[in-house]
């Protein structure tokens, strides 16, 4: 037969290791909670910037939201009617490529500030 000391002691040291994991778990919920909290923010800032970019040759500008995604092409319209549609399409992609690649990389400072608060890494977003 076990004393009745030895199975309070076991008891209470038991009870003290689930109430350390229970505030552990409390820490990562918080945390959690925390990261999700940015991570809406994040998504409703890429959602309302927008970035453009304009081709080389003038004819087409990009501008696509903060998460990369088209929102508008503009043509000039000197421009639009002196090229053929080979260079419209090439003026159109390029304008495409470099406001998105500019949208992540502008949002990809953004994450880093919000997630890492690096309050420099933002730029212009």
């Amino acid at each position: 037969m076990v004393p009745q000391g030895d199975r309070r002691s076991r008891f209470e040291a038991r009870l003290r290791d689930v109430e350390t994991e229970l505030a552990r778990l409390r820490g990562v919920r918080d945390t959690m909670v925390a990261a999700g909290a940015r991570a809406r923010e994040l998504a409703a800032t890429l959602a309302a910037d927008t970035v453009a970019s304009t081709s080389d040759d003038g004819v087409a500008t990009v501008s696509c939201d903060g998460r990369g995604h088209v929102d508008t092409v503009v043509f000039d319209r000197a421009g639009y009617n002196r090229i053929d549609e080979k260079q419209l399409c090439d003026s159109v992609l390029q304008a495409r490529y470099r406001a998105r690649d500019r949208a992540r990389r502008e949002s990809a400072a953004v994450g880093r500030d919000l997630f890492h608060g690096d309050s420099g890494a933002a730029t212009g977003v």
